[in-house]
């Protein structure tokens, strides 16, 4: 069987995921297979090599550029985990040269060049890029959708999604900003939950806690967006870097005949609670298991783990398929023009 050459751009935290997902899906049978990563970092380079050869079997080949890639070797597909600043280039440089590609959130490091990529891509190459929206995988908030969709919890007037993460930002960490790096996964969540297009946004941050205890260099360490989704609906999103009790990661949907919750904050990483309640019956739930992390893991792999497996997972499916991929740039310009108008109010 032939293989599509597949490559992991960055192996920070989310790279690694990536990567080790590849070996995985191929060792049950994925006709994917890892066969190259880019990191600058020559002593982590060598040791993801290492590591991702042994396990997968055959070998990995490392490289300190997509450009050193590129002149060296053939691949059809990329995932592109690297740093903000070069999510462009890299990207870009991938889908000039043929390559399909999974780029992890956001597009770029401003929201110009989002609109300047998105643009390049729809003139050229509108299939090639999935964006990396990873919840729009998630089995829980499937479910939650399913619930919505189905109109078991009436017509939705009220949408809110809360992200908190409780651990620093690991040293040296490149962010674009509280909104930009975390709460535009919770945008993109409340409109694909709602289906609806956002307006009359506004948001409030602040710098109260974590900021003072890490050398990373951010906007916010707290903030609030409120924002109309048509008629008769809004949106509330609180993100934040300060819930040093634990990660907390909750979602709620409002109907005129029900409400449907995800998740709760009780310092349990192995399951999520989903709910459904109504105004005459009584409340539907499930309980949705998750795999134990490695020691030493990021918090959201504890709860995303699962769901980063399942989006790589419709990435090769479309890879195979030859198909359009289901989120890509418009989904990602459309969440940064959102906080950009947020950001301007």
């Amino acid at each position: 069987m032939s293989h599509l050459r597949i490559a992991v751009i960055g192996l920070g935290r989310i790279g690694q995921i990536h990567a080790q997902n590849c070996v995985r899906m191929a060792a049950k049978g994925s006709p994917c297979q890892l066969a190259a990563i880019v990191e600058p970092q020559a002593e982590r380079r060598e040791a993801c090599v290492a590591a991702l050869t042994q396990e997968q079997g055959a070998p990995v080949r490392g490289f300190a550029s997509v450009h050193q890639l590129l002149e060296a070797t053939a691949i059809e597909a990329a995932v592109v985990s690297s740093t903000t600043a070069s999510h462009y280039a890299n990207a870009k440089a991938l889908v000039q040269a043929g390559c399909r590609v999974l780029l992890e959130k956001p597009l770029t490091d401003s929201p110009e060049g989002d609109r300047e990529f998105t643009h390049f891509l729809n003139a050229h190459r509108p299939e090639a890029l999935m964006l990396a929206f990873q919840r729009r995988f998630d089995a829980p908030l499937q479910w939650a959708k399913s619930m919505i969709d189905q109109g078991r919890i009436g017509r939705p007037f009220k949408f809110v999604s809360i992200l908190e993460d409780s651990n620093l930002m690991p040293t040296g960490y490149q962010t674009p900003g509280l909104l930009r790096d975390m709460a535009i996964h919770n945008v993109d969540e409340l409109l694909w939950l709602s289906g609806k297009k956002p307006s009359h946004i506004r948001h409030t941050g602040s710098r109260i806690y974590s900021h003072a205890l890490t050398n990373v260099d951010e906007d916010f360490d707290d903030a609030l967006l409120q924002f109309q989704l048509g008629e008769g609906a809004i949106g509330q999103i609180q993100v934040s870097r300060n819930h040093v009790a634990g990660y907390r990661c909750e979602t709620w949907v409002y109907g005129e005949e029900g409400m449907v919750h995800v998740g709760e904050f009780h310092q349990n990483d192995r399951e999520v609670l989903a709910e459904a309640f109504g105004r005459d019956r009584a409340p539907e739930k499930q309980i949705f298991p998750l795999p134990p992390t490695a020691s030493g893991a990021p918090e959201f792999v504890a709860r995303f783990g699962p769901s980063y497996a399942r989006e790589l997972e419709v990435f090769m499916d479309h890879l195979t398929e030859k198909t359009a991929f289901p989120v890509d740039q418009n989904d990602g310009l459309r969440a940064t023009e959102m906080l950009e108008n947020a950001q301007a109010v």
